[in-house]
């Protein structure tokens, strides 16, 4: 049982953001999906993406297959699956 919760995904409130420059990054959706379900290194890059560390962009074709992959082989709900979708 996947036990869900989008607070780990939040941006440390310390985190000085001001004088970075910005690079756009595009990650399959593999990478939001295992971020979410599995941890480790691509947890550590969507991190880094919602500190705007960089520019997450996600095409609607990205964010169709994460939803269908978050609510079908994930077992998420809509309500959370939006939530993480909204943060990112």
């Amino acid at each position: 049982m996947l036990l869900f919760n989008v607070t780990f995904l939040r941006c440390h409130p310390k985190s000085n953001i001001s004088n970075i420059v910005f690079e756009q990054a595009y990650l399959f959706s593999k990478v939001i999906i295992s971020a979410i379900a599995f941890g480790g290194k691509p947890l550590e890059i969507l991190k880094r993406a919602l500190c705007r560390e960089f520019l997450l962009i996600m095409g609607p074709n990205i964010t169709t297959e994460v939803r269908r992959n978050f609510v079908g082989k994930l077992g998420l709900k809509m309500d959370q699956v939006d939530l993480v979708l909204s943060t990112t």
